[in-house]
């Protein structure tokens, strides 16, 4: 198909974009998943996946702003995934800010599993865990701070 100049239909953008990625062609896989998202059509479940796949590709490219837009874009299709808070709080960990992380991973727990449309449901343990990780961290980091420990 794509060696004959055809382009591709939007569902079959999607999942070339995800092989693009698992090969680590990560340029490639943003302009594709660029694509698929400037699409009309498409399954909403397929557009959100493609907005977190699109997150990943720009943070391996070091596009850390790029990254976060794709994953608020996520938000543009339904309410808030649970997915998609995490691995923005995951990244605010990455920055130690623990206090925007925490707020992330609360947001991926309180969220609910879109179980019913048919979507690919990550449970929430990761996002229990980490925020457990936040709290402690702020809590070292603010007892240090009181006794004037530097760390």
């Amino acid at each position: 198909m794509l060696s004959q100049g055809d382009p591709l239909e939007p569902r079959h953008q999607f999942y070339y974009a995800r092989e693009l990625y698992y090969h680590e062609r990560y340029e490639d896989a943003v302009r594709v998943f660029r694509a698929f998202l400037q699409e009309p059509d498409g399954w909403v479940e397929n557009k959100i996946d493609a907005c977190l796949h699109l997150a990943l590709c720009e943070e391996h490219l070091g596009h850390t702003e790029k990254a976060v837009e794709a994953l608020l874009k996520s938000f543009l299709y339904d309410s808030p995934r649970g997915e998609a808070c995490c691995e923005l709080g995951r990244m605010k960990m990455k920055e130690e800010k623990y206090r925007e992380a925490a707020y992330w991973y609360t947001q991926a727990l309180s969220s609910r599993p879109a179980e019913q449309t048919g979507a690919f449901v990550r449970k929430a343990v990761t996002a229990s865990c980490l925020l457990f990780s936040c709290v402690y961290a702020m809590t070292v980091w603010a007892t240090t701070e009181e006794h004037g420990i530097i760390t």
